[in-house]
């Protein structure tokens, strides 16, 4: 072992043992795949299993390549609180797909080889629309009053028309919690505890990467990601590279940010090799590499290839220390106003 990661190591082992020590004392071990929330906690306190390219998923049919095997109800289920999703603009120019990188591309990497060359060249669009999953997270979120998700757009679409297709879905558009519901200037960029998100009943933020480049005004249903999140290096699993922001976070750091997303995934990984990546102890020295460089702890980690918890027990282990920390570092919220507006 190289002496830098032997350092790593050392320290990881020395907080990990002072955490589970702590931990004892606060009794709060759990079974984070049903995220238990705790409502005196800030949103910013907690950390949140997260879904890099949530959509991408083998069970919803990509064929040859894919970057997650649980399509977002069979996530959902599994404990995923954060959808990583890139939108894109359909050929009509009016609406909303969920694709990677070009929607042409896309339809070609859900089908099988032989379908990809006899449709490459096809006008017809074999993706999803937005709005059939806007759908299946108010009615998840319907049947599970208490819980809370989080969605990080990537957006090449204008953001007059990412808004109205999000209004177009009352039974989600209802639950998000919007720039003017909270706005964070006033609050001192203090986020609402869990249990006035859950009594409001204000249980989706979303974050938009403004790819398209068009102003987010203050009537729109998102955040600015990079205005609002610390982000770390992706498409890397080295980790120094990992403990590092990534460019767009270094341009942004006049914005007070009290949330941060860990990127732990590469540019071109697949499931048969996913599980060298995917070990706990990796994770574990990232988060911590992140904590003595940036000085914050993740309340997001996004991963590919996510399992169902039974099979992955080693990486919730991950989740559930950084919550500890999370919670041995809170302090009660202090806010002159902490109301909604209404």
């Amino acid at each position: 072992m190289k002496t830098r990661e032997k350092n790593i190591f050392l320290r990881a082992a020395y907080a990990t043992s002072i955490i589970y020590i702590l931990a004892q004392q606060f009794s709060i071990l759990c079974d984070l795949s049903r995220i238990p929330l705790n409502p005196s906690l800030a949103y910013n306190q907690m950390c949140f299993l997260t879904a890099h390219n949530a959509f991408s998923s083998k069970h919803e049919g990509w064929k040859l390549y894919n970057q997650q095997i649980l399509n977002i109800g069979e996530q959902l289920e599994a404990g995923v609180r954060g959808f990583m999703l890139d939108v894109y603009l359909a050929k009509d120019g009016n609406t909303v797909l969920l694709c990677h990188n070009a929607c042409g591309i896309t339809s070609a990497l859900q089908r099988s080889i032989s379908e990809a060359l006899k449709n490459l060249f096809s006008k017809k669009q074999s993706v999803y629309h937005l709005t059939e999953y806007l759908m299946l997270f108010g009615t998840w979120l319907k049947k599970n009053p208490t819980q809370i998700i989080t969605i990080f757009f990537e957006n090449y679409v204008n953001n007059d028309i990412l808004s109205k297709t999000i209004a177009s879905v009352p039974s989600f558009a209802s639950l998000v919690l919007t720039p003017r519901d909270w706005n964070l200037a006033e609050k001192n960029y203090a986020w609402p505890l869990i249990g006035e998100m859950q009594a409001q009943n204000k249980r989706i933020v979303i974050f938009n990467e403004n790819k398209s480049n068009t102003p987010i005004k203050p009537e729109y249903p998102f955040f600015s990601q990079r205005e609002c999140v610390k982000e770390s290096n992706f498409g890397t699993f080295a980790i120094e590279k990992i403990a590092e922001q990534r460019r767009e976070s270094l341009l942004h750091q006049a914005f007070t940010r009290t949330l941060t997303l860990l990127n732990y995934f590469g540019t071109v990984v697949f499931n048969s090799r996913s599980s060298r990546y995917n070990r706990s102890e990796r994770v574990w020295l990232a988060v911590q590499e992140w904590m003595l460089k940036q000085g914050t702890i993740p309340n997001f980690i996004a991963f590919d290839f996510i399992k169902k918890p039974e099979e992955w027990t080693a990486i919730w282990e991950v989740i559930e220390k950084v919550n500890k920390l999370h919670l041995l570092s809170s302090q009660p919220t202090k806010r002159i106003d902490s109301s909604f507006r209404d």
